[in-house]
């Protein structure tokens, strides 16, 4: 079984008061909607939280939460918690961040797809240049090494360990390295969406 790991315990200290998880997409919190992308992508998913009365866990409905007490240490404390709320059978997991609004339900199967057909244990999105960004998937072998971490670095250095059994996947654009932690990159996100957005067709008259 391949499960879902979403991180969003972190603070949003460079937010000026607002929480980026919670800052709309296609009308929705984010969270929410890179959640629902995570279970249509059949992944079993589980988002690390602050708590249980945090308000990104209370629109998170039917979704299996994990608390993260130890937060404000570092991402490493939030990747401990979710690891160690996998299920036994968990055989990887797709390290996910609740700030990427770009990552799609079809990035993720293909980051899985890659997985079975190559049999890589660390299977790492990136940009269409072959810039290492986000998602990455860790095989079960990698679990303890996870656990292990310390600090604000998240799963990087496991990444660098074990360099040899990595393979990158080419995501569309530069989602994979698009993470929206400032007010500021939430605008110019929003802006650039206005820009793509296709404009509808002119209707024709006789």
């Amino acid at each position: 079984m391949t499960a879902a790991l979403m991180l969003a315990a972190g603070s949003s200290n460079r937010m000026e008061g607002k929480d980026k998880c919670l800052e709309l997409v296609e009308n929705r919190p984010c969270i929410a909607v890179l959640a629902e992308r995570a279970q249509r992508a059949d992944l079993d998913l589980k988002v690390v939280v602050p708590d249980f009365f945090h308000p990104r866990a209370k629109i998170l409905t039917g979704i299996d939460l994990v608390e993260s007490p130890r937060a404000s240490s570092g991402m490493a404390s939030s990747l401990q918690a979710g690891i160690e709320a996998l299920p036994r059978q968990t055989n990887s997991v797709v390290i996910m961040l609740a700030d990427m609004p770009d990552i799609t339900t079809q990035d993720l199967r293909k980051i899985v797809q890659v997985h079975k057909e190559s049999q890589k244990g660390i299977v790492q999105a990136a940009t269409h240049a072959g810039t290492p960004g986000h998602p990455v998937l860790f095989s079960r072998k990698y679990f303890r090494d996870l656990k292990s971490l310390t600090g604000d670095h998240g799963a990087k250095k496991v990444i660098i360990m074990h360099e040899h059994d990595r393979m990158l996947v080419p995501l569309a654009d530069d989602r994979a390295r698009i993470d929206l932690d400032t007010s500021k990159a939430w605008l110019e996100w929003r802006r650039t969406q206005q820009i793509n957005k296709v404009p509808d067709k002119p209707v024709l008259t006789s």
